[in-house]
């Protein structure tokens, strides 16, 4: 039974370019939700958030002042998530949102040689699907 994983359309490009062995098992949905963010938005989300972790707390600070989404995702690509508890990282991906987080799937598409890469690519997608699924509006 393939993994899916939830690629937009340039992603997919990505995604395809990958060795078969690295695609291989996986069942790629087009990403079809979309939610028009603004940094008004980001900058509430990113007020609102309780992190715990002192490095994360010097990003919120940082990232309070930053009036645009460039800046403010370049900054969190600096950030390193790798030992950051799961609380945390919710709050982190809520914040930056589902573009935010498109930000980072792109370069580990771009550079996946393992089986590894490609399972964090699935589960970050996993996250942007989901937050663009919470962010829909209710009819």
């Amino acid at each position: 039974m393939p993994h899916v994983m939830f690629l937009t359309k340039d992603e997919q490009k990505l995604f395809s370019k990958l060795p078969s062995s690295l695609q291989e098992g996986w069942e790629v949905k087009e990403e079809m939700l979309t939610f028009d963010d603004s940094d008004e938005r980001r900058r509430m989300r990113i007020a609102v958030m309780h992190l715990h972790d002192p490095k994360l707390l010097s990003f919120q600070e940082k990232a309070g002042t930053i009036t645009n989404a460039e800046e403010l995702f370049k900054l969190a690509g600096k950030i390193d998530l790798t030992k950051v508890q799961e609380s945390d990282l919710a709050e982190i991906y809520f914040a930056l949102g589902p573009s935010g987080i498109s930000m980072f799937v792109i370069p580990l598409l771009e550079e996946a040689q393992s089986d590894d890469k490609v399972e964090s690519v699935a589960a970050l997608t996993h996250v942007r699907h989901a937050l663009l699924e919470s962010m829909q509006p209710v009819s």
